[in-house]
């Protein structure tokens, strides 16, 4: 039965399921009503608690509040007053219809859904201890199982900045998940002696600056530095690969001290006869060539070119306004005329593999094609920032030794489930 009750007496509790409310749309209702009526009656509990229909009972007041009466049906009702329907059950029941409402009208914010299918569960879980996830589903207003299973998930991390603030609750659980990843990983390179996992392969954890190398041992350095201009922001402009853990690309002071280091260790750990491939950015390779130069090597006047042979690998230094980075540099230096293996071309390009959550991450094809130009079975390679650990894939399919040297302890830890592949 429809009763026509003042605005005044009905009660917005404070926790109701949604919080936010688009003001424009409160006011296209408001004109609405007063066009041409309102159409559905508000629900409320006999005490005069809202149930349902707070998007109406606000544009209701808007109405009053200009002393503009609301119509329904053949009725002008007095001023301040709406229809209303009485709804008294259970709290359960009660959540229920609110939800409902909520959810096949103007939809609620991913947050406030997420909360609301908590504590519906919540609720139904206190009746029955036995109520599952697939229960709430079939019972609820969302027919997916993940999808509300993701929702229950979430919500316990609302008050998580970074959580609440994802666009839905995929890339919410997203974020969750990449950093549920980055945690075993990070375990995974805590508990493994890496001594026992190749008699090959050398992997540490550390920074290149403070491990031990032999002076006059390394045939062939092979790495991929941070580049020293923030590339931890580029994005791949589409969706194309998920970056399961975020790296620092330093830059300024702190980039141009660690290639000093890099330049003079260089050096020093090679051998009388070796070569040297480092990526870099088109920005720092005049300053990398004048650098290695001045170490004692001698770099190629040109940069080889690594072109990139899938949109997944290409990142987009401005997500929004392109392009596609399709391409990446490697300097070349040689130090005490060691002769390449083949003349090749300065431009190649390899198959992309799949992306194991480095954004920066380089394919094993990369690798080998370039020291394939320079090693013979069993020289010893090194990469002292070597990230997943591609050299040590690409060694092995050259017949070589491989040295890497990684300090973030998820990438390290990535690189020791690619050693304990090769075994």
């Amino acid at each position: 039965m429809i009763h026509y009750y003042p605005l005044e007496q009905i009660h917005v509790a404070p926790d109701r399921q949604r919080k936010h409310f688009d003001g424009a749309k409160v006011m296209e209702l408001a004109n609405s009503i007063q066009s041409v009526g309102l159409l559905q009656p508000i629900i409320v509990e006999p005490g005069g608690s809202l149930i349902a229909g707070e998007r109406r009972t606000r544009a209701c007041r808007h109405l009053a509040a200009m002393g503009i009466a609301v119509r329904f049906g053949d009725d002008t009702l007095e001023v301040g007053q709406v229809p209303v329907v009485f709804y008294s059950d259970s709290e359960l029941k009660t959540y229920e219809a609110q939800l409902d409402e909520n959810i096949r009208r103007e939809d609620l914010s991913w947050q406030e859904k997420a909360a609301a299918t908590e504590f519906l569960h919540a609720l139904r879980t206190r009746q029955n201890a036995d109520h599952g996830i697939s229960a709430t589903t079939r019972e609820g207003t969302d027919s997916n199982v993940t999808r509300v299973r993701d929702q229950l998930i979430v919500a316990k991390h609302l008050e998580d900045k970074e959580i609440s603030s994802a666009p839905s609750v995929k890339d919410a659980m997203k974020i969750l998940q990449k950093r549920e990843e980055k945690s075993r990983l990070t375990r995974l390179s805590e508990s493994v002696n890496v001594k026992t996992l190749s008699s090959l392969h050398r992997l540490e954890l550390g920074d290149f600056r403070a491990a031990s190398v032999d002076p006059g041992s390394i045939d062939v350095i092979l790495t991929d530095p941070p580049y020293g201009m923030g590339a931890q922001s580029f994005k791949d402009g589409g969706g194309a690969v998920e970056v399961m853990h975020e790296y620092d690309d330093i830059d300024g002071d702190r980039w141009r001290e660690m290639m000093v280091d890099f330049a003079k260790w260089s050096y020093h750990v090679t051998k009388a006869k070796a070569h040297m491939y480092v990526f870099a950015d088109i920005d720092r390779y005049h300053y990398l060539r004048e650098l290695f130069s001045q170490s004692g090597w001698r770099v190629h006047r040109t940069p080889l070119v690594y072109s990139k042979s899938h949109a997944s690998s290409r990142r987009v230094p401005w997500p929004t306004m392109g392009p596609r980075r399709g391409y990446e540099l490697v300097l070349y230096a040689v130090k005490g005329d060691r002769s390449v293996n083949a003349i090749v071309s300065d431009v190649f390009s390899a198959d992309t593999d799949e992306n194991l959550g480095h954004a920066a991450q380089k394919p094993v094809g990369a690798y080998t094609n370039l020291l394939r130009r320079s090693v013979a079975a069993g020289d010893l390679v090194c990469d002292p920032f070597c990230g997943t650990g591609t050299i040590f894939p690409a060694a092995q399919e050259c017949k070589c030794r491989a040295i890497g040297f990684e300090l973030d302890p998820a990438f390290h830890g990535i690189a020791i489930e690619r050693l304990e592949a090769l075994k």
